[in-house]
């Protein structure tokens, strides 16, 4: 059943009436059953109770960040909207560090050596001279901090993103795509690519389950007037394919030219939370400061 149909699995469905009432959404399976679409108010009922009964655990950005509350769950998807250059990579690097959930990145831009010394920075808040010193000495074994990430440096096309995710050793809970625009694709038409890409990860997020992070280009116009929720290039379809939409707004110091402050706030969401913070820069960390302001 699992591996018919040329890996597509078993395209049928349960549709025996024994079977169909002991179907439940997490049968990998369920994505196939011919009427999972079509609901009436008890399938919605059973549906928001089966979810409610698993606790199912979200991922919480403001617990990084004083107190704040912001909660992701499985099945949503956050879209990161910034100017070039604004430390999103590095912020997404700081929070999938933070939280060690088994975790699938997409990295288009930025090679192996640069993601891999950020990433131990971060873990072990070293500068970039103790990163040195301590791989000039010969010494490893940081790999065993991070078991749970998995680094993919090649450019999918949307399509590809499903098969990608069937093939890793270990289904994450976390994916994230650094960044939307770099996807391959047959689409001649630049927001048609942005919106295939968007498309495709809302249904990864809600067919696997998992929680997805991309980050998004932002148009001349937002660049210089200010983000809102029609800051991201392409179409309004790459808003309405997201859950939760953030823009990132860095500072630069006067002296240094270097960013040294950015600001996390959300311009759209489906749940009632909120977000905007003011987040410090010490090199590769990004964290709250009390003090800092905007």
């Amino acid at each position: 059943c699992y591996d018919g149909h040329g890996g597509q699995g078993y395209r049928y469905g349960c549709t025996d009436p024994v079977m169909d009432e002991y179907c439940k959404n997490t049968c990998r399976l369920y994505k196939s059953k011919k009427n999972q679409t079509l609901m009436d108010s008890v399938a919605m009922e059973t549906h928001l109770i089966d979810f409610l009964r698993s606790d199912a655990k979200p991922i919480n950005i403001g617990d990084l960040y004083a107190g704040q509350d912001f909660p992701i769950y499985p099945g949503e998807v956050v879209i990161l909207q910034a100017p070039p250059k604004s430390m999103k990579t590095m912020l997404l690097q700081n929070w999938v560090t933070g939280f060690k959930r088994p975790t699938y990145f997409i990295e288009m831009e930025m090679s192996p050596r640069q993601i891999w010394s950020r990433f131990v920075m971060i873990e072990m808040k070293w500068s970039e001279e103790q990163l040195k010193e301590h791989y000039q000495q010969m010494h490893n074994g940081m790999d065993k901090r991070f078991k749970w990430l998995t680094v993919d440096y090649s450019a999918p096309y949307a399509q590809e993103l499903e098969k990608r995710i069937a093939m890793l050793p270990m289904k994450p809970e976390i994916m994230v795509v650094d960044h939307m625009g770099l996807f391959k694709s047959n689409q001649r038409d630049a927001n048609m690519k942005v919106e295939e890409a968007s498309q495709a990860m809302m249904e990864i997020a809600v067919k696997h389950n998992i929680i997805v992070f991309a980050v998004s280009e932002i148009t001349k116009q937002a660049f210089h007037e200010g983000m809102n929720i029609a800051s991201s290039k392409g179409s309004f379809r790459t808003a309405y394919n997201t859950n939760k939409l953030l823009s990132v707004n860095p500072q630069k110091s006067i002296s240094t030219g270097l960013i040294e402050r950015i600001n996390i706030k959300c311009e759209a969401n489906r749940e009632r939370e909120n977000i905007n913070i003011n987040l410090k820069v010490n090199n590769t960390r990004i964290y709250y400061d009390e003090n800092n302001t905007f």
